[in-house]
């Protein structure tokens, strides 16, 4: 959520509605400050969590969370593997792709979807793809998997490449899809074009 100012003293409630009446949902975050890192990261707030109710003001454990070291490009990035007892850890699904990661790792926007299935959609079959600002993979995986296409990956952000990764590992490509996987850089898009 973004929660406006007015809502934000029923915070609590709003994500344990929302818990209640989406069964697929198990955590609900508002978003506490603009996006002003480096890798678009957004600052969030944890408002709900599946079997973790709020009760009588228990809000221990729900203050914003920031992470500066996520900024610190030499740090080891994210993990590589599901951990249940992570919350921000979360897949989405994308018409028929999942994408897996850790939402306050890495930059997502679902409303991005059907900008995604537009563009993939103007690819030829078996194009050269050169994904300059790749994150987790929503043009890559799609051209792979739909258009046939060699992929070139590159993000500034060393968790997204992570995340990437195991994405390309966890979606289903047959053999032939796995050989269009080309290069996979972790740097500066302008860097990376020269």
């Amino acid at each position: 959520f973004n929660l406006l100012p007015i809502h934000l003293p029923h915070k609590y409630l709003i994500g344990t509605l929302i818990l209640d009446k989406y069964p697929s949902i198990h955590l609900v975050v508002n978003k506490f400050a603009q996006i002003e890192n480096l890798y678009r990261i957004c600052p969030v707030q944890i408002i709900g969590q599946r079997n973790r109710p709020i009760l009588n003001g228990d809000f221990k454990g729900l203050e914003p969370k920031v992470d500066v070291s996520l900024l610190d490009i030499s740090q080891k990035s994210g993990r590589d593997e599901y951990d249940p007892k992570d919350p921000f850890w979360t897949t989405v699904r994308e018409h028929s792709h999942r994408f897996s990661f850790h939402f306050d790792r890495c930059y997502w926007n679902s409303r991005l979807s059907t900008e995604h299935r537009r563009l993939i959609a103007r690819f030829e079959l078996h194009s050269t793809v050169c994904d300059l600002f790749c994150g987790i993979g929503p043009f890559v995986i799609p051209s792979l998997k739909e258009r046939q296409s060699f992929i070139i990956s590159n993000d500034l952000n060393p968790n997204s490449i992570q995340y990437l990764r195991w994405n390309l590992e966890h979606n289903s490509l047959d053999e032939e899809k796995k050989k269009l996987i080309g290069p996979i850089y972790n740097g500066d898009a302008r860097k990376v074009v020269r």
